[in-house]
Formats: structure tokens, C-alpha cells, sequence
């Protein structure tokens, strides 16, 4: 792992997490992405089916073998690995689900740009979890965040994971800690790219990105850096279908 990291020469990794399920979805999304010819890409394969499978495509894999039985422990366990990658590479660690889809170079357009003072960055929902949602009027998505890297930052991530053990989803953990710790949160009508600031009890700050350029809603190829669609099908195939109907 640190030989890979160690080989990113830019100042953020961009992660996602695979495994043999996914490979179709990993297709679609690399279509989109492999366009940008990012350097910085790493993929956690959580077994050798999608290690293997990965060595024709430009990323870099990085093996750690784990069976999904329950969705929440994985949430936790990628949420470790993400920290993980955080402390041993020291660069900002930028998360996007496989089926956040991206039409635009989110990282070098968007994210790179963003002002320093934001510690996370994520991107609005609206539906999970509920009760925060009816709070704050959305909420922070865990389908595509980055965390800047500092050791503050590290021991801040851990602290928020140590406070609220028994959560597992990192959605519902980053959300619960917002609702619970938030101090103000200020709507920048004129800003491009974070339109919504969250300050923290500990003087941390959360940047929410513009709603309209990464969305679980369709506004058009164009318009959009990334498109993080509902995909309700269990079947990946009808996912992929699900996809495609956006477009028509």
C-alpha cells in the first residue's frame, strides 16, 4: 500500500472500492473518469477477481480482501481504509462511489479549486439520514467527499468515529456528528462551487458543494461535473439500465 500512495505524485488520491459484483459498474464509471487521464486514481479491490481484473485499466489497484455480508460494516470498514490512506499518504483523500459518475474532472476543475479553509467537502442529498434531512434540509452524501489532509484533520476523523461507535454507515455518522456539533451554517448564493458552509463546535469547517453541479438529480451532461444517481435495482445489469434511462 505505501509504494502505491508513495507513487502519486499529485497532492490529493482519488478512492473507490471494488469488488467482482461492481465490475460492470466499474466499467461504466471508468468510460467517464478514464476520460480526465488522472494519475491519482487508486481502487481498493476487495477481492482477487477485481485485483486481477484491474491490471489493464489506468489505475492503481491496491488489494485488501474483504466479503461484504452486512453493507453498514463495510461503510465502517471503508471509512477506516479512507483514514488509513489519509495518515500514511499525507495528500487530501477525495472518495467517489463507482456509480458517482463523472462528466466533468471534478478534482482538477472543481475540488483543486476550492478554498483551503474547508477540512471536508461533500456533496448535497436529501433523503438519508431522515432525521437530519428534516433538521438542516438536506444532508452531507458520502458518495463523493474529500477530506484535506492535515494531523489535525486525522485525529479529527477519528474522534468523530470514536464519539459515535456503534454507528457504522459513514453517512449517517458524518450527518449525526453535523446535526449534533454544527455551530452556523451559511448559504453563499454567488459562490460557483461550495454553496453552503457548516461551521463545527471545534472551529472545523464543511464545504457543501453546489447542488446543481454534482447532484442525485439529472441537470444535463453539460451542466454537470458529477451525476450520483438513485440506482434502485439490486441487479447490475438493470442498474446500468437505470442509468442509461436518465439520457433519453
Amino acid at each position: 500500500m505505501e509504494h502505491i500512495l508513495s507513487s502519486i505524485q499529485d497532492d490529493a488520491i482519488i478512492v473507490s472500492f471494488l469488488n467482482k459484483k461492481y465490475m460492470k459498474m466499474f466499467k461504466l464509471f471508468y468510460t467517464y473518469i478514464s476520460k480526465f487521464q488522472l494519475e491519482n486514481i487508486v481502487i481498493v479491490c476487495l477481492d482477487n477477481y477485481s485485483f486481477t481484473a484491474l491490471k489493464m485499466y489506468n489505475v492503481k489497484p491496491i488489494l485488501f480482501e474483504y466479503n461484504i455480508d452486512h453493507r453498514e460494516s463495510f461503510w465502517r470498514f471503508r471509512l477506516e481504509k479512507i483514514l488509513e490512506f489519509l495518515e500514511t499518504s499525507k495528500k487530501n483523500i477525495i472518495h467517489t462511489d463507482l456509480d458517482c459518475f463523472w462528466f466533468r474532472d471534478i478534482y482538477s476543475d472543481l475540488l483543486k479549486r476550492t478554498n483551503f479553509q474547508y477540512d471536508l467537502i461533500g456533496h448535497v442529498a436529501h433523503k438519508m439520514p431522515n432525521y437530519v434531512a428534516q433538521e438542516l434540509g438536506f444532508v452531507l452524501c458520502c458518495g463523493l467527499f474529500m477530506i484535506r489532509y492535515s494531523p489535525d484533520n486525522v485525529a479529527w476523523v477519528k474522534a468523530i468515529m470514536a464519539e459515535y461507535p456503534t454507528i457504522e454507515d459513514d453517512q449517517v455518522l458524518f450527518n449525526h456528528y453535523i446535526l449534533h456539533h454544527k455551530t452556523t451554517i451559511t448559504t453563499l448564493p454567488n459562490s460557483y462551487n461550495i454553496t453552503k458552509v457548516i461551521k463545527m463546535d471545534n472551529n472545523k469547517s464543511i464545504g457543501m458543494i453546489n447542488p446543481k453541479l454534482i447532484s442525485r438529480n439529472y441537470y444535463g451532461f453539460d451542466s454537470m461535473y458529477g451525476f450520483h444517481p438513485h440506482l434502485r435495482s439490486p441487479d447490475m445489469k438493470e442498474k446500468i439500465r437505470e442509468f442509461h434511462h436518465f439520457f433519453q
